[in-house]
């Protein structure tokens, strides 16, 4: 049977007093089932569960239930009474419906506004939790076949293949499901944050930032011809030079691999000579020398 529906507040006023009191018996009974069902679920952290225990604290109640009474001192007590239960009921936090409503909107809302790294699942209950991870990889896993579909898998999909690769996952795409070991939730959270706070993440923003990062490096004064593009960018993607990043100055690594390259140096032989590089079996002169070297062998 479909729930009667709330009144409003001028609507309770012109009730009777007996009236009245079986309002807020009824509404009290719904949301005492909806308390009862959260901790049934252990969602006893949701927001509804302790806007209600304030409630219920106010009141004097010990349990977190509000009150079937029906004797009131006056009547302001009784639109007290009202005020409390209504409020609860009417928020989307109260049912496991609303509440996945509500993540929904919220994370949507985040992203819409390119703030999605500030979205927090703290305050959410451990149910709660695992359906927004499952909404934030299902968002993910969307633009993860579009990239796919455009023949891009570089930058934040290499990322993401990285993270689910680590996870022991042959195929890139997030966990949907809702059995998470240890902090493996938080985890892919933060993986998904990240993955879908960067431009690269959708074929329209990676196109469109990496124009704008090719004519920065040519402008750094980085030849990169229209048909080196695409191994440039696997390059500037791969493992490789996200370690180098820590050992030297990140535009002179990409020079050196560009000249190389167009001195017609194979990958193989440059990644040799960066891998003896990070395990300081050359200096950073030897190194230049290395691929120098490497030239004139060809």
């Amino acid at each position: 049977m479909k729930a009667k529906k709330i009144p409003s507040q001028s609507e309770f006023n012109k009730k009777s007093r007996n009236d009245k009191i079986k309002i807020v018996q009824q509404l009290s009974n719904r949301a005492n089932t909806r308390l009862m069902e959260m901790e049934k679920n252990k969602r006893t952290n949701n927001i509804a569960y302790q806007k209600a225990k304030m409630d219920n604290e106010d009141s004097g109640r010990i349990a977190n239930r509000y009150s079937r009474s029906s004797h009131y001192e006056d009547d302001n007590l009784i639109t007290q009474a009202f005020k409390k239960v209504s409020s609860f009921l009417q928020l989307q936090f109260s049912t496991l419906s609303g509440v996945k409503k509500q993540v929904r909107n919220d994370i949507d809302k985040f992203i819409e506004r390119g703030d999605i790294k500030k979205y927090s699942i703290d305050n959410l209950s451990d149910k709660e939790k695992v359906y927004a991870v499952q909404y934030m990889a299902t968002l993910s896993n969307r633009r993860l076949k579009a990239l796919e579909k455009a023949g891009i898998k570089g930058f934040a999909y290499a990322n993401a293949q990285l993270f689910n690769e680590e996870q022991g996952r042959e195929k890139n795409r997030f966990y949907r499901g809702s059995k998470f070991k240890d902090d493996d939730l938080y985890k892919q959270f933060e993986n998904e944050q990240f993955f879908l706070r960067s431009k690269t993440s959708t074929p329209q923003g990676y196109n469109s930032e990496i124009v704008g990062r090719l004519n920065n490096f040519r402008e750094k004064g980085i030849q990169i011809e229209k048909d080196e593009e695409e191994e440039f960018l696997e390059f500037l993607s791969s493992k490789q030079f996200e370690s180098l990043k820590q050992y030297r100055d990140s535009n002179q690594t990409l020079k050196d691999f560009q000249e190389a390259r167009h001195e017609g140096v194979e990958i193989g032989e440059i990644n040799d000579a960066f891998n003896d590089y990070k395990n300081q079996d050359l200096s950073d002169d030897e190194l230049q020398e290395r691929i120098k070297v490497a030239k004139w062998l060809r």
